[in-house]
């Protein structure tokens, strides 16, 4: 969470809970107050999910070597997509306005150079 004196949500600004997957709705009441980094009013709450795996009762399918290297390939990508994404979103929240300003110019410059070469070819 993030308190209203904050910039950003911090890292001790965290609490685990567990939570039921049986497929069907839940209420869970969750106190932030016996949190030690709980203080005052929160302007952001984010809730973030880890899936851990749940072990099957079946015996494990041989899978044919493609579709595990298709598999291995597509967690790949997943993992660091969302690793870059995370990161560009942090960087996005965290911006100054120097640093946007900075942005802005160099897509400037970055849209006259393409547009520059585009009139070369007509």
């Amino acid at each position: 969470w993030q308190a209203l004196d904050e910039r950003a949500p911090s890292q001790d600004h965290a609490l685990a809970f567990p939570i039921v997957a049986d497929g069907r709705f839940h209420r869970h009441v969750i106190r932030l107050a016996d949190s030690p980094g709980y203080r005052g009013p929160l302007t952001r709450l984010r809730l973030h999910v880890e899936w851990l795996p749940i072990p099957s009762r079946r015996r494990a399918m041989k899978l044919p070597r493609s579709l595990l290297m298709l598999r291995s390939i597509q967690d790949f990508f997943s993992y660091y997509s969302k690793y870059y994404w995370d990161y560009l979103v942090k960087v996005w929240n965290e911006m100054t306005p120097m640093s946007y300003g900075i942005l802005l110019v160099c897509i400037g410059i970055f849209g006259w150079l393409l547009m520059r070469g585009t009139l070369k070819r007509c």
